[in-house]
């Protein structure tokens, strides 16, 4: 088989005031942190204000409104004035981990109470282990209000 170098043009052709330059992107505002934010802090209102970003750096999980990062969490290490990803941020347990907690079984009108400390972090509704220190056994509750376990 015997290749052939065959040469080729590229014709280029402008009209006139054209140029290789991209029209720039629109920009759009987006909450930014005044300061960097460590994982596990929570998102307090005065560590935000809004940035004017290219629209090209806008994705579907960027967040687009103060209201919507106030009061989460930060599941890693944040930098100041950069877009905030939604997948970055959760809602702040209402019991976190290795903290000390109430817990309480009842049963037919009697209700014991006594102290605990959380394995796990949880949310409102949702069921963690925890550790009877007394008895150093780990228990399986659900989450309530005022660091309350409600033993299953």
């Amino acid at each position: 088989m015997k290749l052939i170098n065959i040469p080729i043009t590229l014709l280029l052709v402008f009209s006139a005031g054209s140029s290789w330059a991209e029209a720039p992107l629109p920009t759009i505002s987006v909450p930014v942190l005044k300061q960097a934010v460590q994982k596990g802090q929570t998102i307090m209102p005065e560590n935000i204000m809004l940035q004017a970003t290219s629209a090209g750096s806008v994705f579907a999980s960027t967040v687009t409104q103060p209201q919507q990062i106030e009061g989460l969490q930060a599941v890693r290490p944040l930098a100041a004035g950069q877009p905030i990803s939604k997948l970055h941020l959760r809602v702040a347990p209402a019991i976190a981990r290795n903290t000390a907690v109430v817990l309480r079984f009842s049963r037919g009108g009697i209700e014991l109470t006594g102290s605990g400390t959380a394995l796990e972090d949880g949310q409102v509704g949702q069921t963690i282990k925890v550790l009877n220190p007394a008895t150093r056994s780990t228990l399986i509750g659900t989450v309530h209000a005022n660091n309350i376990v409600e033993i299953n």
